[in-house]
């Protein structure tokens, strides 16, 4: 069997919750659930905040993902991981030319105007990352 790009594990923890944990390379990532049928309302509350609040990660930060057969893709910010079967390669980039080439060469969108972000993602990774 073909290993996942990402691996992952997933298993019972304490009070009925469920945990996936996603190691990412370094960046190691997890989600608890119940396994139950959400809540709708719930959900779509959270949805919106993801998608409009200034406290959302989603609204601080540029995330792109793509999932392929052989890898998965994440850009994040000004940093691009991908991550295969076999190891993680971090790029991370320098203008905001080489922002836009990557969205339309790896990621297939063709978003000229996000070279007008590339200040304040700039200055959004040096508030997470120079403190590391």
């Amino acid at each position: 069997m073909k290993r996942a790009p990402v691996p992952f594990r997933l298993g019972p923890v304490e009070g009925d919750y469920w945990r996936l944990e996603l190691d990412m390379g370094g960046n190691p990532m997890s989600y608890d659930f119940r396994a139950e049928a959400g809540d709708e309302e719930q959900i779509t509350a959270m949805c919106a905040f993801q998608g409009s609040h200034a406290e959302s990660t989603f609204v601080q930060n540029l995330l792109v993902h793509q999932r392929r057969p052989d890898a998965f893709l994440v850009l994040r910010g000004k940093v691009l991981n991908r991550f295969d079967q076999s190891r993680v390669s971090n790029r991370e980039l320098g203008s905001a030319q080489e922002l836009v080439t990557i969205l339309r060469e790896v990621f297939d969108l063709d978003v000229p105007a996000a070279a007008g972000l590339w200040d304040a993602i700039c200055e959004r990774h040096e508030a997470l990352f120079s403190q590391i």
